[in-house]
């Protein structure tokens, strides 16, 4: 049987969170130029933020090599 979903524990929620506060920021942007928008919002989503967020939910995550990015 699978566990309950959990919001907390599922990094791409977290990383979708960072996406829509960048879209709300930048509001006048995103409603000029909505593909602009996103693409910058989601661009926000770095490595070092992934890493965090699959650590926060419990994953071990390695060191990447440096240059290495996802």
């Amino acid at each position: 049987m699978l566990p309950a979903y959990s919001y907390d524990l599922n990094p791409i929620e977290h990383a979708s969170s960072k996406v829509k506060a960048r879209l709300i920021r930048n509001r006048t942007l995103a409603r000029r130029h909505p593909r602009l928008a996103l693409y910058k919002a989601m661009m926000s989503v770095n490595t070092d933020d992934a890493v965090v967020y699959f650590r926060h939910c419990g994953y071990e995550v390695l060191e990447l090599p440096q240059g290495l990015s996802f």
